[in-house]
């Protein structure tokens, strides 16, 4: 299997920009990214002429790649509810860089003759070089200036291990017969003895942790949409994980429905572990159970250090009410998805090995504040 590449927007449209130059320079014609697949077809040419080993890519070039490339990741075109992640096979990438680069001309091209009446090839290096500066230079500008925030959108439509990995995403501690079979159009996960708040002699774990990066930026938006009937048993819950790049489970910021006693009231738990101590954390108990509520959002906002909790019940449309704000001094890097259960029978015993309930996520969104 291919190793996948995930791209910055900035990395994504510069590489448009410049295979639909050498596209129009070649051919004189634009190239208008569309659903269709014709105009995909003359594209996937015309970028297969310009490499020579294209019998062993050519597979690797696909029009449904190319959709994805110039279409359903570009905010531009597509809309913000169908946009995919910037994540591609190396396969497919790499051939694309190197026509970008200029390393390999089209194998059709004559060598060029010499030109005695020519200027000396020190002076066309220099003019080359400021038209080249000047160009990137405003390029960067603008892109820097007018480039498109951060957007991803996952709504879980296909959920094999390798349909997530094309995806974005990756998966910690997994655990087939947890994670299979999985539901139609949702990512569903089970419930499992496991914590990441667990006494400093327990190993900490959460089976089948999906996570995927993060916008490098300081101020992002996550939210979700998640359904976990019948989760009677206490302590048993799901909800969102933010990482930090090392993806340590004793420095994060956690995010989760669940019951906190033997009454068994719901609640959303908020923790901030910081070096393996939890040295925040807050209980919001809600106004709903699973005869009043069946779908629930939840939503975190960083703003720098500062993270807000957001959460509410029903249909999308309804407003969120902010469950608690915390500082935590790390640098999120992924954001997870998680449903486990972390209960202890008694003080100092070990945790609650009650049986599994299935968390089933709709969706995800990801995206930098405006």
């Amino acid at each position: 299997m291919s190793k996948i590449l995930t791209l910055s927007i900035e990395e994504a449209q510069n590489l448009r920009i410049q295979l639909l130059q050498a596209y129009k320079s070649e051919t004189g014609k634009d190239f208008i990214p569309v659903t269709y697949l014709g105009a995909y077809d003359n594209l996937r040419v015309f970028i297969l002429s310009r490499l020579k080993d294209k019998s062993e890519i050519e597979a690797s070039i696909s029009v449904h790649r190319l959709r994805k490339l110039f279409y359903y990741t570009d905010p531009a075109y597509c809309l913000e509810d169908k946009l995919e992640a910037l994540s591609f096979g190396e396969d497919f990438i790499t051939p694309l860089l190197r026509i970008q680069k200029g390393s390999i001309p089209h194998e059709n091209e004559a060598e060029i003759s010499k030109d005695t009446n020519r200027k000396p090839k020190s002076f066309i290096y220099i003019a080359i070089g400021v038209i080249l500066g000047l160009t990137l230079g405003s390029y960067f500008l603008i892109s820097f200036k007018f480039r498109t925030p951060y957007y991803f959108r996952d709504d879980f439509n296909y959920n094999s291990l390798a349909d997530l990995k094309e995806r974005g995403w990756d998966i910690i501690d997994f655990d087939s017969s947890l994670f299979f079979p999985q539901d139609t159009g949702v990512l569903t996960l089970r419930s499992s003895r496991g914590d990441y708040w667990v006494r400093p002699i327990d190993s900490p774990f959460i089976n089948n942790l999906v996570f995927r990066e993060l916008p490098k930026t300081n101020c992002f938006e996550v939210s979700t949409n998640f359904s976990f009937f019948n989760n009677f048993e206490r302590y048993q819950q799901c909800g969102l994980i933010v990482l930090d790049q090392q993806k340590t489970r004793n420095h994060n910021i956690r995010f989760t429905f669940s019951h906190t006693n033997i009454e068994l009231t719901r609640f959303f738990q908020i923790v901030k572990q910081d070096h393996g101590e939890a040295t925040d954390y807050a209980w919001v108990e809600t106004e709903h159970n699973d005869s009043t509520c069946r779908s629930y959002y939840f939503k975190i906002i960083r703003h720098d250090n500062v993270f807000d909790f957001y959460y509410h019940c029903g249909e999308q449309s309804e407003a969120f009410k902010l469950a608690y704000s915390m500082k935590l001094e790390i640098t999120p890097a992924f954001i997870a998805l998680a449903s486990f259960n972390g209960y202890r029978e008694t003080t100092n015993g070990p945790l609650n090995t009650a049986s599994s309930i299935p968390a089933k996520f709709n969706w995800i969104k990801v995206k930098e504040c405006k």
